[in-house]
């Protein structure tokens, strides 16, 4: 816009006393001219006008909280504007966890499928025209309705495998726990019973826990895997072989029972014990066993 000030000493140019101005402001531009510049002015103005010409996110996108295995679509057809009224073409340009849920776009139309439950996504929308373009990020929240226990642990007390497992946080009721061993079921519990002791034969196994809601079995728990073997010499089954596993011998031979529960002298234990083989516990048994522990010998 032209506009004028009176400025001293400049009356013998101008007649009157003031200097034309020239003066334009954009959105990004801004010009302004102490003289009788109008070719420059009107230059500054087209700049300035396509200063003004922008993308803008004039509705942002809310963020969303989905179910596991759940779809859910937004109509973005109002969320970014063009100043000028020109079309544009959006896409997903960004997504921070895709493993957790997945996000596409049709038109003004997203698309998005919960994959992993108890997972967060960062999407990004971008709107595009020409050279311009602007984007909006809204966070996605899968939660778990029907999450699997927590935190399960499984120990080898031989001959019993003991599995314990923590209550997760659940917005449906919980009615008990499924014990699975190699993907079978192998008890199912009351929702009060938080541990579970198995008697399985001696091998490799896999344990998972899944919790029981009123009409739905969660997941699995993150798997236990277990071995548990007969081990000679692991006479008190703490899974190594040493000197007290000798000194329970030796109180065997001299018949003491060596401190009652948990180390009875049951069956199993009496085969540990038996060192040589000859179905009998003796003293020869516990010299064997230390000369194992010490390394004069390799195997037992």
């Amino acid at each position: 816009m032209p506009w004028s000030a009176q400025l001293d000493n400049y009356y013998n140019n101008f007649g009157n006393g003031y200097v034309p101005y020239f003066s334009v402001i954009g959105a990004d531009y801004e010009y302004l001219s102490g003289g009788n510049n109008v070719s420059t002015a009107i230059s500054a103005a087209n700049n300035a006008m396509l200063g003004m010409v922008n993308i803008s996110v004039v509705n942002p996108i809310s963020n969303v909280i989905l179910e596991a295995n759940s779809s859910t679509t937004i109509d973005i057809s109002d969320t970014f504007m063009h100043s000028q009224g020109v079309a544009m073409t959006y896409s997903i340009t960004a997504n921070t966890n895709p493993d957790c849920c997945s996000a596409s776009i049709s038109g003004t139309t997203i698309y998005l499928d919960a994959l992993v439950a108890g997972g967060f996504s960062n999407i990004t929308v971008t709107a595009c025209a020409g050279n311009l373009s602007a984007d909006d990020t809204f966070l996605v929240t899968v939660l778990d309705i029907y999450p699997a226990p927590l935190n399960p642990e499984g120990i080898v007390i031989y001959p019993e495998v003991s599995l314990s497992w923590e209550e997760p946080q659940a917005l449906a009721l919980i009615t008990g726990w499924n014990i699975y061993r190699n993907n079978e079921l192998i008890a199912s519990l009351s929702d009060t019973q938080l541990s579970y002791n198995d008697l399985p034969e001696d091998g490799s196994y896999i344990y998972t826990i899944r919790t029981q809601y009123l009409l739905v079995e969660s997941s699995p728990s993150i798997p236990i895997d277990i071995e548990i073997w007969n081990t000679i010499g692991d006479v008190d089954a703490s899974q190594e072989i040493d000197s007290y596993d000798a000194s329970m011998i030796l109180h065997y031979v001299a018949g003491i029972e060596p401190g009652g529960l948990p180390f009875p002298w049951v069956e199993w234990r009496i085969e540990r014990a038996d060192i040589d083989g000859n179905g009998l516990i003796e003293a020869y048994d516990c010299a064997l066993l230390l000369q194992y522990i010490v390394g004069i010998i390799d195997e037992l």
